[in-house]
Formats: structure tokens, sequence, C-alpha cells
């Protein structure tokens, strides 16, 4: 997993493994690799990473599915965004074939997390932090506001969906294993 910060000038760390800063790494990963060629020299380089990272973020999953605002500080609350994005980076990943398929039960464990989030018919979703600068103070982190449909959490959580219908048609196997009731025929997720 990854700080938040790293101050090129002291050479050194931030103090917070923030949950949305890896989750848009991850993200720009797999985006990256959505766009390169089968053949580009780099590609199983930055699959070894989106595998790396995926490692890393698995120790710190909540038994409810969802990430930790500062990933490995389980006194901080539960995060909405975070969890949406690495739910869709891992659904993506195992769908594409960079992952393995034993890590498709993180993203359909975060997809049932994150359902929780879902308050309202409409969609209303809930603990998404709002924008953060990079801070010196670990406070600053765990005091960090979230909101009801903050902009920061309402994409990922689409595309999270999309690609957990996509892994749960790929996997049925997987979703029985883990003991979640599904109907695939009406696409329920």
């Amino acid at each position: 997993i990854y700080y938040h910060a790293y101050y090129t000038d002291l050479k050194r760390n931030g103090v917070a493994h923030w949950a949305r800063c890896n989750g848009w790494l991850l993200f720009a990963k797999i985006e990256l690799l959505s766009l390169l060629e089968e053949n580009h020299p780099g590609r199983q380089k930055v699959i070894d990473l989106v595998n790396k990272q995926v490692c890393g973020l698995a120790r710190y999953q909540s038994p409810e599915g969802i990430w930790h605002q500062i990933l490995d500080c389980n006194d901080s609350y539960l995060e909405g965004s975070a969890s949406a994005i690495f739910t869709y980076c891992i659904a993506k990943s195992v769908n594409n074939g960079w992952l393995d398929s034993r890590y498709a039960s993180l993203a359909i464990t975060g997809w049932e997390g994150i359902k929780s989030y879902i308050l309202t018919a409409n969609g209303d979703m809930k603990n998404i932090c709002e924008g953060t600068e990079v801070h010196e103070d670990l406070q600053y982190y765990y005091n960090r506001p979230c909101g009801l449909n903050e902009k920061h959490g309402l994409g990922a959580l689409i595309e999270a969906g999309i690609e957990v219908i996509k892994l749960k048609k790929n996997y049925p196997e997987i979703v029985d294993d883990i003991n979640i009731r599904v109907n695939l025929n009406n696409e329920e997720v």
C-alpha cells in the first residue's frame, strides 16, 4: 500500500496510508492496462504492480467488506469511495485476467459492503470522504468529514456495480463459495 505523500526534500513518506489515494493509484494502473497493447514491454510490470497492491489491500479489508479511511488503522472510519474504487479495480482485474480469480472474493465482499452504504432506492451513498489535501498530522485524516453523495464516490460506485455484475457472471462458483445469494437472471447485485 502507498502513503498519501512522499516529501522529496526530506526523502521520506508522509504519515497516512490514506485509502482513496491508494484507490486512485490502483485505478490509474487499471486504466493503463486497459489501453496498453498486449505485447507492450511494460505491461507485465504494471500487472505485477496491480497484484502487489491488491495483496497489500487484501490485508486491510474489514469483515464488512469495506476499507478504512486510513487503511492500516482499524480505528479510522470505514470509507465508501475508496472501497468502491478498490472493488471496481479488483473486479475488473479479475475479469480481464490481470489478477487470479481467487481475488474475486475481495471484490464480491467489497460490493456486499458497499451495498450497505447505499441508503435509498435512489442510490444515495454514505461515508464518502471529502476532498483531502496532504497533511503531516495523522489526526487530520481521522477527522476528514464524510458525507452523503460526496462527488468523490458516486462514479466509482457505478463502475464497481458494472464490473461486479460481469464478475458474478464469469465466476458463479466463487459467488457460491462465499455464500452470497445472487439472482443472475435478474442481474441483482
